[in-house]
């Protein structure tokens, strides 16, 4: 894929920052920069014609489903979802649509010709369906930048929207304190999970915890997968003998050949199993605008808040909106080891981490 396709959203998002909101002067303009037959021209050619935001319009094949794919596969390779499905697929499902969920293994019978085919009492189904939900990012900058014509502009601005997206998204999947609300925030994948907690931090100590971890991992090794924050998994490559054996580092790679993912958005000291065959995800893309004329309310990172006016501060803002859910079909299908290198003050430094990590997603 072609770096210039993978800035269509933030681009078409820029024009329209530089037209001040005029769709025919974004549209003129994206028609002399980019070309009359460019995505970017062809999505403001959609939004004179009425096409409106949401995933009717980013879904199928028009220029705003083209320009969310292409931006999807860059915010993919930074979030723990994308990183994960990359090695091992999830169970990918589509939205609205009510589905039979198994809840055991299925049952398989040698059956002899003309015979009904046995289904294993023990084995039970249920229906269940996902809905996209919406995941909201605003990065606030000047309006000089996002109206500059300069490649690092674009780049600055995807960068942006990229990592706090990514960040968050990884966030909402992996912490265990992350429990779901109704028709806003799906529950994350470890939430309600009683975690094996770590006896210690020397090989000897980590190797048991993973042992536990796989004694009650009712998943498959065979698709499953390690994920852990990037110091996590580095100081697991310190430790030495065995573990270090095992191949893993800050950039993840595998252990005992299953595979090992990292993310900032999984707690120091987490360490998650899991196969994702076994995690529903539905995935409706996302869709980028800006503004210029808002009010944002800013989290001041000391549990306030407080009011900027974008137009009287010559400031703009690019909306990033990510519609996507996940369900765990099966609950044993997903492991979580807590507490690895957490000292006496661990605990604190792990708080303020996560908190530094909020304030950046809400930039």
């Amino acid at each position: 894929m072609a770096v210039e396709t993978q800035l269509d959203l933030v681009r078409y998002a820029k024009t329209l920052v530089r037209a001040r909101g005029s769709i025919p002067d974004a549209r003129s303009f994206a028609e002399a920069q980019y070309g009359q037959f460019s995505n970017i021209a062809k999505m403001l050619q959609q939004r004179m014609a009425g096409v409106v935001s949401g995933t009717d319009a980013i879904t199928g094949d028009g220029p705003f489903a083209n320009a969310s794919r292409y931006f999807l596969g860059a915010l993919q390779r930074r979030s723990l979802i994308g990183r994960i499905d990359a090695v091992s697929r999830f169970r990918h499902v589509p939205p609205h649509v009510q589905l039979l969920e198994q809840t055991s293994v299925a049952s398989v019978w040698w059956t002899e010709e003309g015979q009904p085919i046995r289904v294993n009492d023990a084995q039970t189904f249920d229906t269940a369906s996902l809905r996209p939900l919406r995941l909201s990012t605003v990065t606030i900058n000047t309006r000089e930048l996002l109206a500059a014509l300069a490649p690092e502009s674009d780049a600055i601005a995807q960068r942006d929207l990229l990592a706090a997206t990514a960040l968050e998204e990884s966030r909402s999947f992996a912490d265990p304190e992350s429990a779901g609300i109704d028709n806003v925030r799906p529950a994350s994948v470890t939430y309600g999970i009683a975690p094996v907690v770590s006896s210690g931090s020397d090989a000897a100590a980590v190797a048991s915890d993973v042992a536990q971890l796989f004694d009650g991992f009712g998943g498959s090794l065979e698709s499953g997968v390690f994920a852990a924050n990037p110091v996590t998994a580095a100081r697991l490559a310190l430790l030495g003998g065995s573990v270090a054996a095992w191949s893993t580092g800050a950039h993840g790679g595998e252990w005992l050949g299953v595979a090992f993912v990292v993310s900032e958005g999984v707690r120091p000291g987490d360490l998650l199993l899991l196969d994702p065959s076994s995690v529903w995800l539905t995935d409706s893309g996302v869709e980028v605008d800006s503004s210029e004329q808002a009010v944002v309310e800013v989290d001041d990172g000391a549990d306030g808040t407080s009011l900027i006016n974008l137009w009287e501060r010559n400031l703009a803002g690019l909306r990033l909106r990510r519609y996507i859910a996940w369900r765990v079909g099966r609950p044993d299908a997903v492991r979580l080891l807590t507490g690895l290198f957490v000292s006496s003050g661990g605990d604190s430094e792990t708080a303020a981490t996560r908190a530094r990590a909020r304030r950046g997603a809400a930039a």
